[in-house]
């Protein structure tokens, strides 16, 4: 990685704890400058404004998870194990257990021109990320002969159905465990 590289990672890192801490609405430039400890010049070398520092660190934390799930199937992990681990993981983040980019998230695609071309990439690709894993247990035996496809779809769309409820609803764990365990019994 070269050092324009490292730098604009380095912005987006740093970036990426503003957006979890104040949203996406309230961050300014100078919120980003101040935490990066750069001037102004050097952070509009990278970008131009909030909203494309937080479109690339979407489409970073996108490809990073994209890569995670690759990598455990490259390694054979057990597909149950995989799809747990990313279930584990969505649902600290629906309990807010974790800090996320949740809210931010939300709050670029209500401001955000393009937030239907955004929310169906996001889909898409959650979707077709899954479908690989469910192929991918489908073809080590753990999972059922299901239509990948179809159960991914369900899978994404259940997630974001959780996401959007624990927002209006003070869900509990136990709610969040009952529905993930019966996603996962239709699987194997």
């Amino acid at each position: 990685m070269g050092k324009a590289a490292r730098k604009r990672a380095y912005i987006l890192e740093k970036a990426k704890g503003v957006f979890m801490e104040k949203g996406f609405i309230a961050v300014t430039m100078k919120d980003i400058v101040d935490a990066c400890n750069i001037s102004r010049g050097g952070l509009y070398l990278y970008f131009s404004s909030t909203e494309e520092v937080f479109l690339a660190l979407f489409l970073r934390e996108a490809e990073y998870e994209q890569q995670r799930m690759e990598i455990a199937i490259w390694e054979n992990l057990p597909a149950k194990e995989i799809l747990l681990d990313y279930l584990e993981k969505r649902k600290k983040l629906i309990l807010k257990k974790s800090p996320s980019l949740t809210q931010a998230g939300h709050e670029f695609l209500t401001r955000n021109s393009d937030a239907q071309m955004i929310k169906k990439w996001q889909f898409d690709g959650i979707a077709e990320m899954l479908r690989g894993l469910i192929l991918y247990g489908i073809q080590t035996k753990e999972f059922k002969q299901v239509d990948a496809g179809t159960w991914a779809r369900h899978i994404a769309l259940f997630l974001y159905g959780l996401e959007l409820t624990a927002q209006s609803l003070d869900l509990h764990e136990g709610i969040v465990d009952e529905q993930i365990n019966f996603t996962i019994r239709g699987l194997v």
